[in-house]
């Protein structure tokens, strides 16, 4: 059966949206950690189970980094390519690894690569830097269930303006109206109303937003897609770059 499982960081931890063998049974899953979450999941390392989620997979380490040499991800910039101007901004710039793990991250990012960090960079380093610990414990570990062979980058927004016959989206996805379009775009893709009005239920001003399980779902159905053979996986950047001694592609999925 094929299923396709969309991750999105929200406040109280990791929102997820599962979709198994058929659109109506999207469903919304919450953890507290990425281990946890995972543990809830118990993805496989069958050939239909694809996993999206929306956080950098591969940091950049400068020229002289440990694991890599790049000094920024190309896919980044190649994503900001795809989506119209008003959208650009939600594509953050990754930080490095050394300002992932700094106490001061955007002084450490200037002196690793000459850039500072945006504030919304900033924000979600501790998410960031919970996936990369999460990913690095698992490669070491080996084995059929490296979550590096199951889990790839992408970005809500690029999804969401593919299944609107890749029509840049009107609303800003906190508003009425942004949550409106994106529900309505889900609704046309084909998970039916009910189950968008029961993952959407799970919506708490301190925990999970509205726009959190939207993102999540959008990613599942787009991961539904391609492991259901409906869609072509494609990627963001047509040369790819590696982290870890070129085991993790830096790279951005989409459908």
């Amino acid at each position: 059966m094929p299923r396709g499982i969309g991750i999105d960081g929200c406040r109280s931890g990791w929102a997820a949206v599962v979709i198994e063998d058929s659109l109506e049974t999207a469903k919304l899953v919450l953890a507290a950690n990425i281990t946890g979450l995972w543990s809830q999941l118990q993805p496989s390392s069958r050939e239909d189970d694809l996993v999206f989620i929306d956080m950098p997979i591969g940091l950049p380490e400068g020229e002289h980094g440990n694991n890599n040499t790049h000094s920024a991800r190309r896919s980044d910039a190649d994503c900001r390519k795809l989506l119209p101007a008003k959208r650009k901004s939600s594509v953050f710039n990754t930080p490095t690894r050394q300002a992932t793990y700094s106490d001061t991250p955007s002084e450490t990012n200037f002196a690793i690569v000459q850039k500072k960090l945006s504030k919304q960079s900033e924000n979600i380093i501790p998410k960031i830097r919970e996936v990369d610990l999460f990913i690095q414990a698992n490669l070491q570990k080996g084995g059929n269930q490296q979550p590096i062979e199951l889990i790839e980058e992408s970005h809500p927004e690029l999804n969401f303006q593919r299944f609107n016959a890749n029509t840049p989206l009107a609303h800003n996805k906190k508003t009425k109206e942004g949550i409106a379009e994106r529900v309505e775009i889900l609704q046309h893709a084909g998970i039916p109303a009910s189950a968008i009005e029961s993952m959407l239920d799970g919506a708490r001003a301190n925990a999970v937003a509205k726009d959190d399980i939207l993102d999540a779902a959008v990613l599942a159905l787009a991961a539904y897609s391609i492991a259901s053979g409906i869609r072509t996986k494609l990627k963001v950047s047509p040369s790819e770059q590696y982290d870890h001694a070129g085991v993790l592609e830096m790279n951005i999925s989409y459908c």
